[in-house]
Order: structure tokens, then C-alpha cells, then sequence
């Protein structure tokens, strides 16, 4: 029977765990979900600098039983410290000091939410994370669901379809970017896939995907489609479902030029670029103005790193040639911090990964490996994945994932 003297302490672990259990929940559904963004730009919400400092204090929470010699030999900690002083030291290259200040500010946020994710997440149970996850999943595609049958009733849409050129059918939910959308959701799924059990992973994979193509992102897509491989190669997904993965691509790449023509038929309004964006994984040819577009800003960008090869051209140097040129960004994280770096700036985003995933198993593991090619390969996609809290944060997750634990 336990002593009186052991009742108080009990009962304060208890405590302490129930309220980092209730910030988990809160703080993590909140910005997984982009609710930080989506509230801002809507009107609803503060500014989202205001919602990252009380994500940054309640960090304090988790100070008490920190082991700090652990927390610093994270790889992730030590890369975030050599990316400040990178960041610094490529400050006064700049041109543009203004710029240069801002891509500052967007390092010292992607520190804030690693070193908070790192202290915190070690210490939420798997169970509590779990059901965070699932909740998180069904309420995006929910949103994205929504603002395909509802376009227009939810805010973000309307921000959307500006920032697009009034592309319809391409729904965002709550990220107001359809590729954004595509992407978390992606990355949410993935985290559930080491959390459950090859049932629960199919489940996680299967909802995902109803998200991810109705975002009509090639990349998410194409992500999905690699990432469902890697999962029935190593057993995280029952591998019969490769097969019925097999077979529903290949009745696609048959009669898809045939629905395209139907759907083209039956839908109201310029639904090209969205189904041109389907013809894409029949024809291989991007046809949509947005593709063109960005190998037109790549191979820019790729003539502007010649110039200045060795040391970049200084800390924000990418924002400020796309805000005067051309008014998009690389959609290139490696070509983005190769115009800000030079060189070195190939290697920032493949160690800020191997940081995460090499820490616990190393890449002998074919799980890490997996997540590794696949977060690699998404960074041809996207320039501002660094900058994201939904990106940090599941990659935070994957980095305190031990995997070698199987779900039965």
C-alpha cells in the first residue's frame, strides 16, 4: 500500500501530465490544422506572430524534468544552432536589409517551434499524440471536403482562388493554399502510419488521400503514391493494398483521358487547370500555366545562383529577387537557399532531414530511409517548408518516433 508521504507527489505527476496532455491537444491541433494562418487572413484571428510566442512560453511547461544533456545531443537542437549562426553571418551580405531582417525573423520562428517540439513531445504519451493525430486528419479533409461542395462559404476559399487565379476545384480548407493542404495532410498521415497498426496505417493512408487529390497538387499526389510503396515495402500498410494500388493506377492511365473528357463535359466552369493537372500522371505533360511558370522562375533562379555561387547572395536574398521579378518564389526549398547561401545552401534542408530521422535508428532502418526519400523528394515542391509549423512539427514527431516499435 503507498505510503501517505508518496500521495502528494503522485498526484502533482498526474497533474503536470494532464496539463501537458491538454496543451498537446490544443497547441498541436491547433497549428497542424493551419489554424494560425487561417484565422489571421480571415479576420477571425490575431497576427500569427502573437500565437508563436505562446507557443514559445507555454514551453516552460515542460522545463520541469527536462533532461538537458539529452536535449542538447538531439541533432535537431544542434542543427537549429547552426542555422542561426548562418543565418547571421549571411546577414550583412544582403542587399536588401529589410529582407534580410525577415528571413531572420523566419529562422528564429522555425527555432522556436523545434526546440519547444523537442522539449515537449518526448514527454506527450503515444496514445494522447495518436488520437491528436486522427482527429487532426478527419477535420482537414473535412474542411477540404467542404470547400469543394461549399466553394466560397468558407473564407479561405475566397483567398484562395486570388491567390490562383480563380482555379476552381482547387479546395484548400483550412491551409487557404490547395498545395498546403496537400501536404499537411500528407505529413499527418505519415505520423499515424508509425503510431498504428497496419490497419489503422491503411485507414490514416486512405482518408489522406481523399484530401490530397481533391487539392489537385501533383506533388502531394505524387508523394502519396511514393509513400504508399515505401509502407507496403516495409509492412507499415497491409501489402496486399500495393496491389490495389497497382491495379487502380493502371485502370487510371487507361480509361483517365476518358473521365477527364467526361468530367470536362459534365462540370460548370474552367475546370482546365485542375483537370489538366489529372491529365498530368496520364500524358506526363504538365500543360496548366502554373508549370510552365515555375520552370520559368527555376531556370531563373538556376542563372541568378551562377552568379554568385560560392557564398549566395546573401540571407533573404531569394524573397527579395521573386517579390521584384517575378511575384512567386522558387517552389524550390534547395534552389531557395542555394540563392541565399551559395553552395552550402544545397546542404541546409537534407541535414535539417537527416538531423530528424538519422537521430534514433540511423538509416539502416528502411522506415527512416523511407521518410527521408519522400521529405527529400518534397522539397523539389515546396520553398518555404522550413517556415511551416505544421512542417516542424511532424517532422519533430518523426524525430522522437522509435521505428522499430510495430502496432498490432
Amino acid at each position: 500500500m503507498p505510503s501517505i508521504a508518496n500521495t502528494p507527489r503522485s498526484s502533482a505527476a498526474i497533474s503536470i501530465q494532464s496539463i501537458q496532455a491538454a496543451w498537446a491537444w490544443v497547441f498541436l491541433s491547433f497549428f497542424l490544422l493551419g489554424l494560425d494562418q487561417f484565422l489571421y487572413f480571415t479576420g477571425h484571428g490575431f497576427v500569427p506572430k502573437y500565437y508563436y510566442f505562446a507557443w514559445l512560453g507555454s514551453g516552460f511547461l515542460f522545463l520541469p524534468g527536462t533532461n538537458w544533456r539529452v536535449f542538447f545531443r538531439n541533432r535537431m537542437v544542434l542543427w537549429c544552432l547552426v542555422y542561426l549562426v548562418m543565418a547571421l553571418v549571411w546577414t550583412p551580405l544582403a542587399d536588401s536589409q529589410h529582407w534580410a531582417v525577415q528571413e531572420l525573423s523566419y529562422v528564429i520562428t522555425t527555432l522556436i517551434f523545434v526546440l519547444v517540439s523537442c522539449a515537449a513531445l518526448p514527454r506527450i504519451l503515444p496514445e494522447t499524440l495518436r488520437k491528436i493525430l486522427w482527429v487532426t486528419v478527419l477535420v482537414a479533409v473535412v474542411s477540404i471536403i467542404y470547400d469543394v461542395l461549399y466553394p466560397g462559404t468558407m473564407l479561405a476559399t475566397t483567398i484562395t482562388e486570388t491567390s490562383t487565379g480563380n482555379i476552381f476545384g482547387r479546395a484548400a480548407g483550412f491551409y487557404m493554399n490547395p498545395n498546403n493542404a496537400g501536404f499537411s495532410v500528407l505529413l499527418i498521415a505519415i505520423c499515424l502510419v508509425f503510431l498504428c497498426s497496419p490497419v489503422g496505417s491503411s485507414w490514416a493512408m486512405g482518408i489522406a488521400f481523399i484530401g490530397v487529390v481533391l487539392t489537385f497538387s501533383r506533388g502531394a499526389i505524387s508523394a502519396w503514391i511514393i509513400a504508399m510503396f515505401f509502407f507496403t515495402l516495409t509492412g507499415r500498410v497491409p501489402r496486399y493494398l500495393s496491389g490495389v494500388v497497382i491495379v487502380a493506377v493502371a485502370a487510371f492511365l487507361v480509361y483517365g483521358s476518358n473521365i477527364i473528357m467526361f468530367l470536362d463535359n459534365k462540370l460548370e466552369g474552367n475546370w482546365s487547370n485542375s483537370l489538366g493537372r489529372i491529365e498530368f500522371f496520364i500524358s506526363g505533360k504538365a500543360t496548366d500555366d502554373s508549370s510552365a511558370s515555375r520552370v520559368d522562375v527555376a531556370l531563373s533562379a538556376l542563372d541568378e545562383f551562377f552568379q554568385s555561387p560560392v557564398l549566395g547572395r546573401g540571407l533573404g536574398y531569394s524573397q527579395a529577387w521573386s517579390s521584384s521579378g517575378y511575384g512567386i518564389n522558387t517552389h524550390n526549398i534547395y534552389l531557395k537557399h542555394a540563392l541565399d547561401f551559395g553552395l552550402v545552401g544545397f546542404l541546409v534542408y537534407p541535414l535539417f532531414l537527416v538531423a530528424a530521422l538519422y537521430t534514433r535508428n540511423g538509416f539502416h532502418n528502411k522506415d527512416a530511409l523511407s521518410v527521408f526519400i519522400i521529405l527529400f523528394l518534397l522539397g523539389f515542391n515546396s520553398h518555404n517548408m522550413m517556415e511551416s509549423a505544421i512542417f516542424i512539427i511532424t517532422l519533430c514527431i518523426l524525430n522522437n518516433t522509435d521505428f522499430t516499435k510495430r502496432y498490432a
